[in-house]
């Protein structure tokens, strides 16, 4: 039988994370071995959704820390996803980015100064990078604006009415 997104539960946890959530996202992390559990522990403040299987394990997940780009000379929300490779179906990298923008951008509010213009994606995902030369990715509305040091796309999507310093 064929999956799709509507096959998970999607936990909104962006500034109310619980201790049992942090755990879950924490092994997830260490299961997938690709954070230390120091790292890991530091990330898990930063999750904005968390993504279960009906077995409610821990599949996904997405995270933003508010940061400083100097090529922008502006703040971002600097954003990375993780779908464990056995759980992707079509759509959920899309669905995901773009409902944790949405979550991040109707909390634009809580800014009196250094307001975020948009979230920042460093693409590392190999898939992603050569497969998506597109300027600007279809759905999730990811501008390309560039490479860092080690050759990674950097992509930006706006929030609305966003302006540049």
């Amino acid at each position: 039988m064929k999956r799709s997104i509507h096959d998970f539960k999607w936990y909104v946890v962006w500034k109310k994370i619980t201790n049992d959530e942090i755990e879950q996202v924490v092994a997830f992390w260490l299961r997938l071995g690709i954070l230390s559990r120091l790292e890991a522990a530091k990330r898990a403040k930063q999750v904005v959704i968390i993504i279960k299987n009906k077995n409610e394990e821990v599949v996904g997940v997405s995270t933003a820390f508010h940061t400083y780009f100097k090529e922008l000379r502006s703040y971002v929300y600097a954003y990375r996803c993780l779908i464990h490779k056995d759980s992707r179906v079509i759509g959920m990298e899309t669905k995901l980015t773009i409902e944790t923008k949405s979550i991040l951008e109707k909390d634009l509010h809580s800014f009196k100064q250094n307001k975020p213009v948009g979230l920042l994606a460093v693409v590392q995902n190999e898939r992603l990078s050569s497969n998506a030369r597109y300027a600007i990715w279809p759905g999730v509305n990811m501008i390309y604006i560039g490479n860092n040091s080690t050759g990674d796309s950097i992509r930006i999507s706006y929030f609305d009415n966003a302006r540049l310093a």
